[in-house]
């Protein structure tokens, strides 16, 4: 989500041969997940696959005695960077993109990515971004899948009718959406596909009473870290920012948690 910043100077996977554009909403909860200073998942006791499988990583996950180090065996992140095929660019016409945007259709690029969910299962979401920074944000996701940053869902919002309403409240993960700034006469940073949205519903838009979406009311408080949270000096956060990125819940006179853009904005 974007809406007016502060004034500051300014505001599957890889295997998969096609993608599907369809949407499946998960519906995970974890209101009361454990407490968890970085927003992530604890790795499991035992590793999710064996370590002679060449679609399995190491993951160092802490020092036990003697200095050696604790690891567990997951799958592979696989993420892929492609153009848009003509019937994603069909699917987004008159929706979230329609002639007049400051991007054209020919940079864009659909990211399709791995990525935990709530509950510790593996899944595959899609993301659309501005060429331009589709390796930077390949690369944060990357990060999140290897400390185990959960993603309830994550699917382009053309699937909500370019809704960011009905985006937000199914807690989706989303990216570009050719749309004016809420409240607000310029393009968003969304419009450039130089933004992300992440978790929305556990990172929820405040200011003063407003909150958005309205189900975010339950993660307002941030002090007690739930996974897929972000949250200052925790996992979601510190990727985008050691990239450049300045991230929505840093800012004075609202608090956008949800958001991390290219430009700060």
């Amino acid at each position: 989500m974007q809406h007016n910043p502060p004034i500051r100077g300014g505001r599957h996977t890889a295997r998969v041969v096609a993608v599907v554009w369809t949407l499946t909403v998960a519906t995970a909860g974890f209101a009361n997940a454990p407490t968890n200073s970085a927003g992530t998942l604890p790795y499991p006791g035992v590793s999710l696959c064996i370590a002679a499988d060449p679609a399995c990583e190491a993951v160092v996950i802490g020092v036990g005695e003697g200095g050696r180090s604790l690891t567990r065996y997951q799958p592979k992140f696989q993420g892929l960077i492609a153009p848009l095929d003509a019937k994603l660019r069909r699917a987004m016409r008159g929706i979230s993109w329609h002639p007049g945007c400051p991007v054209p259709l020919d940079q864009l690029r659909v990211l399709t990515l791995d990525h935990w969910r709530p509950d510790g299962t593996r899944s595959v979401g899609h993301l659309i971004v501005a060429a331009s920074v589709a390796p930077t944000v390949l690369a944060a996701f990357k990060h999140y899948f290897h400390v185990r940053f959960p993603i309830t869902v994550m699917a382009p919002v053309h699937l909500f009718g370019a809704s960011d309403v009905r985006s937000m409240a199914a807690d989706n993960t989303s990216a570009f959406n050719c749309r004016k700034m809420t409240g607000g006469g310029r393009w968003s940073e969304h419009a450039f596909g130089t933004a992300v949205d992440i978790n929305p519903l556990r990172n929820p838009y405040v200011k003063g009473q407003l909150v958005l979406p309205a189900a975010g009311k339950a993660w307002v408080q941030r002090k007690h870290v739930r996974p897929g949270m972000l949250v200052a000096g925790g996992a979601g956060v510190g990727v985008w920012q050691r990239m450049g990125w300045g991230w929505g819940g840093a800012w004075r006179t609202l608090q956008d948690f949800q958001h991390v853009s290219k430009t700060g904005r």
